[in-house]
């Protein structure tokens, strides 16, 4: 191919492609931007991270010793000051600083398709491959498999628009289900965050006959699911290797409502680290990803030329 085109050519492997497009997105090409997160997903973890702030200082104020062990785990002072900071912030503006952060390096990569696998690259260019075997296998693929089997939905686009339609909170059974009607001090769901679901889908073990859901629910549920594995797995990865930053990629991040379901999960898990005296995590959503490869590809083999 080289001798008909007359130019030089470089294979490259995935890995490698996806970091020179990285490396390249928030240097050389400013015009390339995240995408924004949607506001509905902050709002909601902020209102949990609330949640958990204040059941965490009540903790530290109880002489209960069931609560000693999480006693040990936190600071006071620090849980006073963040939960001041939590009263005073606004979900709009925190959409608008999550939305504007960039790759901080070292950072994992998630590439979100068939199954969902995971790399980190490091500052100095090198790619740390051995969490691969660690990827998650709940991912576009069995978003599909299952939707197909329970919802009906003839391909991926269908299933994906009845997602989007469905109200998960119809099926998944959340922290506002299994608290006591009267508010009573002895129930430990009572001092957890509203609407935080505690059994995905855990509201389909009851009679049918008493849960009213439709497929559209029933769809917003599996993807849930698969969210929440994805970035669970994402932010359990980032914090053993230690990064700041998580880099989502993947034909499966181009919809919005898969988007808006990994920031529900990510969001309250990262904004609850400073609770724990950890670093929060910050993430990033890539545009058109399936273009990223071919992008990284392109600037390497521009490279052989010469050519900036």
């Amino acid at each position: 191919m080289e001798e008909f085109l007359s130019i030089r050519l470089r294979i490259l492997s995935e890995t490698d492609a996806i970091y020179k497009a990285l490396k390249n997105l928030y240097c050389d090409i400013p015009d390339f931007h995240p995408m924004s997160l949607s506001p509905s997903p902050v709002d909601h973890s902020l209102r949990a991270t609330r949640g958990f702030a204040q059941m965490l200082s009540s903790a530290g104020e109880n002489s209960d010793r069931s609560h000693e062990e999480l006693k040990k785990r936190i600071d006071p002072m620090a849980v006073a000051e963040y939960k001041k900071k939590l009263a005073t912030a606004n979900a709009d503006t925190l959409t608008r600083e999550l939305s504007g952060c960039a790759v901080e390096w070292p950072c994992l990569v998630v590439v979100c398709g068939s199954a969902a696998p995971m790399f980190v690259i490091e500052d100095n260019g090198t790619v740390d491959l051995g969490y691969l075997g660690s990827y998650s296998t709940v991912s576009g693929k069995t978003f599909l498999a299952l939707g197909r089997l329970l919802c009906g939905a003839k391909n991926f686009d269908e299933l994906i628009e009845m997602a989007a339609r469905g109200d998960s909170n119809r099926v998944d059974e959340t922290s506002d289900d299994l608290k006591f009607s009267d508010g009573s001090d002895d129930d430990w769901y009572n001092s957890t965050p509203d609407a935080m679901v505690v059994s995905a889908m855990g509201k389909l073990t009851e009679d049918p006959q008493s849960v009213n859901y439709s497929k559209a629910d029933l769809a917003a549920g599996l993807l849930n699911v698969v969210c929440s594995s994805i970035a669970k797995l994402a932010m359990t990865m980032a914090r053993q290797k230690k990064v700041k930053c998580i880099v989502f990629n993947g034909s499966l991040v181009n919809y919005e409502v898969v988007r808006s379901s990994l920031q529900k999960s990510l969001l309250f898990d990262s904004m609850i680290q400073p609770l724990l005296g950890k670093e929060s995590t910050n993430f990033v959503f890539l545009p058109h990803p399936g273009f990223v490869c071919c992008l990284g590809t392109w600037l390497c083999n521009l490279e052989l030329d010469g050519k900036k």
